[in-house]
């Protein structure tokens, strides 16, 4: 990257309000069997590995005190744990990239300690989490073995931080969290990780949240790394009502002062608010509901809906800060949705472009996923869809019908 009711200080420093987590078109996920098939094998040995990253700075809620984990994946294929923890301790200073630790079929290399927050998702989830990369495989079952070694590593860390395992995947709040999730509910960052490649083999953080609870269960006690205050705690940064209920219509009961800390078992949106019990009918709401922003990185065609088919209203300048309410993934891509019926691709245009190098020859932008058919008539046979935002060479150009045909190669043409 499910509703759930926990994460320490979420709403004191203001997070967004849950909204529905919405897919492209997946793989038809065949987790159960992957989660049966990772039983049969025994996890990798948690080896140290030496780190260059020099900075020791504590989580928001101090030294080994993180909030949960995050997933990542690396979008590297060539790239094994021992790898990817080589290119990171080469490369995190021209990259601004630093993970805790890297798993792969064989391999949980950890790189980091995990008492000190890295730079693995932008500063909102840095201050959080605890950040791990998967490894890709073209494998189904190295990745079964792999998705096994994440999953044992990461019950494995809320063991030892006395963290329960809480998928945030469905509303924001909770202790596993993909770095999709972070993007679509607390800004910072513009990844959607891992959920493509989840679904190329049939898979999806619900099963992966699945498997982390199995073995969460089978570890059993870990003795702790951190103080239990870490989890289900708010502290107040005003003086803040208690109400009978998760509203201010309910019964005002005391107040409590502020910068003072109270442990909570619950959390429930009321409008848009988030209302956390604070045991029986005690209910606090802390601070207001802040929304992600994200930089556009240039110009980007404003859409009615989330993907290149939808009408195009305007565009977005390069250089503009936006808030958004919700975060698609559609055809390979993040969409932003930041007005009602207004949605954003960071960065892309999506406007058909030609740039000629010759009068035959050149390279198509295509504004729209367009069809590759096998001549130049729309009747023709469809070879593949082509995606927008694409860019081609053409050998050749063709007029039909008032049509312009551009030849990619043989027989095969797309219409612009």
């Amino acid at each position: 990257m499910k509703l759930k009711h926990r994460l320490a200080l979420l709403a004191a420093l203001g997070t967004t309000f849950a909204f529905a987590l919405t897919l492209g078109q997946t793989a038809p996920v065949n987790a159960a069997t992957v989660n049966q098939q990772a039983a049969a094998y025994k996890p990798a040995k948690i080896t140290t590995m030496k780190s260059t990253f020099p900075y020791k700075q504590g989580f928001r809620a101090g030294v080994g005190r993180p909030e949960g984990v995050l997933i990542h994946e690396t979008a590297e294929p060539n790239w094994n744990a021992a790898t990817t923890a080589k290119n990171m301790n080469k490369d995190w200073k021209s990259k601004s990239s630093y993970v805790h630790a890297a798993v792969d079929a064989t391999a949980i290399d950890k790189m980091m300690s995990t008492d000190y927050k890295t730079w693995g998702a932008g500063a909102v989830a840095n201050a959080r989490f605890i950040s791990v990369e998967l490894c890709e495989t073209k494998s189904q079952t190295d990745f079964v073995k792999s998705v096994n070694n994440l999953a044992y590593y990461t019950a494995t860390l809320l063991r030892q931080y006395n963290l329960r395992p809480d998928l945030a995947t469905h509303d924001g709040l909770g202790t596993v969290w993909s770095h999709f999730d972070v993007s679509h509910y607390l800004g910072g960052t513009d990844h959607s990780d891992p959920v493509g490649y989840f679904a190329q083999h049939g898979y999806d953080m619900d099963q992966l949240y699945a498997l982390i609870q199995t073995w969460y269960n089978k570890l059993g006690y870990i003795k702790p790394q951190a103080s239990a205050k870490n989890a289900n705690v708010v502290k107040l940064g005003a003086a803040t009502g208690v109400y009978t209920g998760p509203s201010y219509n309910y019964r005002k009961i005391k107040t409590l002062r502020k910068s003072s800390s109270w442990k909570y078992f619950s959390a429930q949106v009321t409008r848009g608010q988030f209302w956390f019990n604070l045991g029986g009918n005690q209910w606090i709401r802390v601070g207001g509901l802040s929304t992600p922003t994200i930089t556009v990185k240039g110009t980007s065609a404003i859409q009615s809906g989330p993907g290149s088919d939808y009408k195009v209203l305007g565009t977005l300048a390069k250089g503009k800060t936006v808030g958004y309410s919700n975060l698609v993934y559609n055809e390979g891509k993040l969409w932003y949705q930041f007005k009602p019926g207004q949605w954003f691709a960071n960065g892309v245009n999506f406007k058909t472009k030609v740039t000629p190098s010759s009068s035959t020859h050149g390279v198509i932008f295509l504004g729209k996923t367009s069809v590759l058919r096998a001549g130049t008539s729309d009747s023709a046979k469809a070879v593949r869809n082509l995606i927008a935002g694409t860019s081609w060479k053409y050998s050749a150009i063709k007029k039909v019908n008032g049509g312009t045909w551009y030849c990619l190669g043989g027989n095969q043409w797309v219409k612009a």
